[in-house]
Formats: C-alpha cells, sequence, structure tokens
C-alpha cells in the first residue's frame, strides 16, 4: 500500500509547482488470522508535482521478490517534461529508493525538440534475487538541441556522439547491478545506437 502525505497543491503556492508528495508505504502478509502489517515506512521521500506523488508500479526483481518503480515527471509550464525513475524496495524490513535513474523520458514539444521513452526490466532469471535492472530509451534528436546550450536538451550519452545539423533516431541501453549497500549501480558504459537521417 502506498500513500501519499501532502495534500495536493493545484496551484503550487503552498508547496510550488516542483515539489513532490511525501511517498510512505506499508507491506503486508496474509495470515490464517487475518493481515498483518510486515514493512512500514511513512517517509520514503518526495517525488512527482504539485504535492502530488506518483503511483509506484510493482516490479518483480527476484523469486518473489518485489520491487516498485516510481516514474516522476516533472518540467516547466507546458512542457517538455523530463522524467526520473526510481527503485523502492523493502530492503532489511525497510522501504527504501535502491536505484536512481535520471534524464529517462522527455515528452514532444511544439518546437521540435529532442523527445523519447523508456521502458524498463528485470533480467529474466539472471539471479535468484536483485536482478539486473535494464533500461531502455529511445527517440529521436534534432540539430537544434545541439546549439541551444540547454543541458538537459539530450541524454548525455549522446554528448560528444553528433553533429550540429543532423538529425536521426537513438537506442540507449543502461543496465544497472545491485550492490549490498550502495543499491543499484549503472553499469558503464550504457550501450548506444544512432541511426542518422
Amino acid at each position: 500500500m502506498s500513500f501519499n502525505h501532502s495534500s495536493y497543491d493545484p496551484d503550487g503556492l503552498q508547496m510550488a509547482r516542483f515539489c513532490g508528495g511525501l511517498l510512505g508505504m506499508a507491506g503486508f502478509v496474509r495470515t490464517d488470522s487475518g493481515w498483518r502489517l510486515q514493512t512500514f515506512e511513512p517517509a520514503i521521500g518526495a517525488y512527482g508535482s504539485f504535492s502530488q506523488a506518483p503511483t509506484p508500479r510493482p516490479l518483480l526483481i527476484g523469486e518473489h521478490q518485489y520491487a516498485y518503480m516510481v516514474v516522476h515527471v516533472n518540467g516547466g509550464p507546458g512542457g517538455p517534461f523530463q522524467t526520473n525513475d526510481y527503485l523502492i524496495a523493502d530492503i532489511g524490513g525497510r522501504y527504501r529508493q535502491i536505484l536512481a535513474a535520471y534524464n529517462c523520458e522527455r515528452t514532444k514539444s511544439d518546437d521540435g525538440q529532442s523527445s523519447w521513452t523508456c521502458t524498463y526490466r528485470a533480467q529474466a532469471a539472471e539471479r535468484r534475487l536483485f536482478r539486473d535492472i535494464v533500461i531502455v530509451c529511445k527517440g529521436q534528436y534534432f540539430a537544434a538541441d545541439l546549439a541551444s546550450g540547454d543541458s538537459n536538451a539530450l541524454p548525455k550519452e549522446l554528448k560528444g556522439k553528433l553533429k550540429a545539423g543532423e538529425r536521426g533516431n537513438f537506442t540507449i541501453t543502461r543496465v544497472f547491478s545491485y550492490s549490498d549497500g550502495k543499491g543499484y549501480q549503472e553499469r558503464l558504459p550504457a550501450k548506444v545506437s544512432i541511426r542518422r537521417q
């Protein structure tokens, strides 16, 4: 069960447009006598915007082991909007964030800037617990983003690989492996594929 401590702030006057909702989670187990609270973490972190935390999405990361992806979308008025992905899991009886992947998606905008989407999954049957997480970003890039000076206009994995005046499509595959005490860490370098038009 997930819950949001922050009251909805439709205009951003109380908490500001860029502040998320304070996400908490509780895990229950079913016993012969009913449901019993097993794990409770009232304040994991603030995600989302307008004081509204996104709904965590379950992800099977091992045998009978679930984690929860929080897709955090934010950006300026009218977009484009950036997406960061955060993975939350029960570690030692506490829910905590164990993965942070930035700039995973960028929505389309009216001015024809670069945009991309992403998918995520756990590697199938690789390990019994804490399987590697694969995040794949696919999208298109435009030369205007190279000249704009906007550091968020393109994924960092593309920088230095493109020339002004180019446009095309790209795929970036990022792999995250679990390390005790550190959570999921990205294995570098990411795999990049570019198809120029």
